[in-house]
């Protein structure tokens, strides 16, 4: 890896220190997070999952590629859904 990179890097989690400390909205923390976490790993989608009850729901979800084939404007749909924790599962 390129020394800029790496510094590039740095300087993005230290900026995202930065704004974890300032920030009260849990919403806007965690989207933020989630694509500060996905320019440093240069990943196209990614997701960010809470733990509610004994379940796991998709909370936050980001997805460049499916971005990109919007209208200006236009969000994507995003429907939550949920997966319960236990020994059938993955999770």
């Amino acid at each position: 890896m390129k020394r800029s990179t790496k510094e590039e890097k740095l300087q993005s989690i230290i900026q995202s220190e930065k704004f974890l400390n300032q920030t009260q909205d849990l919403d806007v923390l965690l989207e933020t997070l989630l694509t500060e976490a996905r320019t440093i790993v240069n990943a196209d989608a990614g997701s960010i999952y809470v733990v509610e009850d004994d379940r796991l729901r998709i909370k936050y979800a980001q997805n460049n590629t499916e971005l990109k084939k919007l209208s200006a404007g236009e969000k994507l749909p995003f429907v939550s859904f949920s997966f319960p924790m236990n020994e059938y599962s993955i999770a």
